[in-house]
């Protein structure tokens, strides 16, 4: 997970050359020594030589072991790989991973959708989830519910058609209070306020099978069928009473990406979503940052190697026009 992470941060996506031969982050299977320097692996051998041997031993290590959401599973690492082979685009193992875990884990329900993040309740849904109780400050000033620094965009409002989405119920500000997807637990102490991001839950695999299945042949009933599960969801309705348009393939990936963006927003999937579509980076007009735009390709998707790394590491590759 570490290594996805970071590598999505320092490195492009996996897609950026024809053969992910582009620089990643180090694959370490020793401990260095203090004078060995460390160098970064390609993307490719992070992820086929790194993360995906990793989680495919760690599911036969956890075998049929449950755990709750707060603890690793083998479930979880199921759901990583889901998420892996669709960052490669390696669409029939995406879509099958994603199966394995919704064979296996259910949606939350729609009268509980919005307990499952401000009442920091796991829900049905919830695969791994990171246990924030005291010690995550930082997580709280970003969604704090008075003053967050995260606050959701104009243009994120123009994803939903339906003013009764339970979705926006997490999605409104108004002078005293910001909903972002936060527990907003104003019954407890300062100290004992926490949030409890999601690593996975299953709504992202309903999405990931949607997508993969829209390139495998036959497979645009599925993906229609996932989406109109979601949507179903956040409208209190069953999935044959939802109605999706579309007349081709194209046009029913775009509705994948917006029921994307619609329920996995804050949940830090959007910028990589951009970098592996190879689309531009566009902020809303209203947004205090001086870049409002950003094309593919562009040196800026990826953070610069921190200068106490380089300090360290002096022969560490630096990542071109954002490290000095």
């Amino acid at each position: 997970l570490v290594h996805l992470n970071l590598c999505c941060c320092y490195g492009q996506h996996y897609t950026y050359t024809p053969d992910a031969s582009h620089w990643g982050v180090p694959n370490l299977s020793i401990l260095p020594s203090a004078n060995d320097p460390v160098l970064r692996a390609s993307v490719y051998d992070v992820y086929n030589k790194r993360i995906i041997p990793d989680l495919e031993e760690a599911i036969g290590i956890f075998g049929s072991t449950t755990m709750d959401c707060y603890h690793a599973s083998a479930t979880a690492c199921e759901a990583l790989l889901a998420r892996v082979y669709l960052y490669m685009e390696q669409w029939q193992k995406a879509s099958d991973y994603a199966t394995t875990v919704i064979a296996k884990v259910p949606l939350t329900s729609y009268e509980n959708y919005v307990n499952m993040y401000v009442n920091i309740e796991t829900g049905s849904e919830a695969i791994f989830r990171l246990n924030g109780f005291r010690a995550s400050k930082d997580l709280w000033k970003f969604y704090d519910p008075v003053s967050p620094i995260a606050r959701p965009a104009d243009t994120l409002y123009t994803f939903f058609d339906q003013p009764d989405d339970i979705r926006l119920e997490l999605l409104y500000a108004t002078k005293d209070e910001v909903k972002t997807k936060a527990c907003r637990k104003f019954d407890v102490v300062e100290d004992d306020k926490h949030y409890d991001p999601f690593v996975s839950r299953v709504s992202e695999m309903y999405l990931i099978r949607a997508e993969a299945n829209c390139y495998l042949p036959g497979g645009e009933t599925t993906a229609a069928n996932d989406i109109k599960a979601l949507q179903a969801r956040a409208l209190g309705k069953q999935p044959s009473e939802i109605n999706l348009v579309y007349s081709s393939v194209e046009d029913l990936l775009k509705l994948v990406e917006k029921e994307r963006i619609k329920e996995l927003c804050f949940e830090g999937h959007r910028l990589f979503d951009i970098t592996r579509k190879k689309q531009n980076m566009v902020r809303e007009s209203s947004t205090n940052s001086i870049v409002k735009i950003k094309t593919y390709p562009n040196d800026w998707f990826v953070l610069p190697i921190p200068m106490d790394e380089i300090e360290a590491n002096p022969e560490i590759q630096l990542n071109p026009g954002v490290n000095y």
